[in-house]
């Protein structure tokens, strides 16, 4: 994370509270969860993953699964391994639900001169997760 040196952790701290705020806001009439564990097996392996989704919202007909980002610009690899992480809560979520899922990344230190704060995006497919695993066995 690349810091304003004009600006204290405190600041920081407190945008990205006042960010959280603003996106909890209008979900809180449908109960969102937070810090919310997540497993999954992986089929095929011996491996569970596990992880903890920021905040989840069951709106009825869908599901939002959010990730809080600290980061100001991230590299298009980093941001393919936040999408990466997301879209595992997402499957996890829509097998156990039965409710597609929407994803996103929310990106709290960005202003607007960063870039966009949120990316809205659709879970990747389960064999890029697999095929990640199975690289790593």
């Amino acid at each position: 994370l690349l810091r304003d040196p004009n600006t204290s952790i405190k600041d920081d701290e407190r945008l990205e509270a006042k960010r959280i705020n603003e996106i909890l806001e209008p979900r809180r009439k449908y109960n969102p969860d937070s810090e919310l564990d997540i497993y999954i097996p992986v089929d095929g392996t011996d491996v569970v993953l596990h992880g903890i989704a920021d905040l989840i919202v069951h709106r009825g007909d869908h599901i939002e699964v959010h990730d809080y980002k600290t980061d100001v610009r991230v590299s298009p690899e980093l941001e393919f391994e936040y999408k990466l992480q997301v879209s595992v809560y997402a499957h996890t979520l829509s097998r156990f639900y039965g409710l597609p899922v929407r994803c996103y990344l929310q990106y709290l230190s960005r202003n607007e001169d960063d870039g966009e704060s949120v990316v809205e995006f659709e879970p990747l497919e389960f064999g890029i997760i697999r095929s990640r695993v199975e690289e790593m066995l």
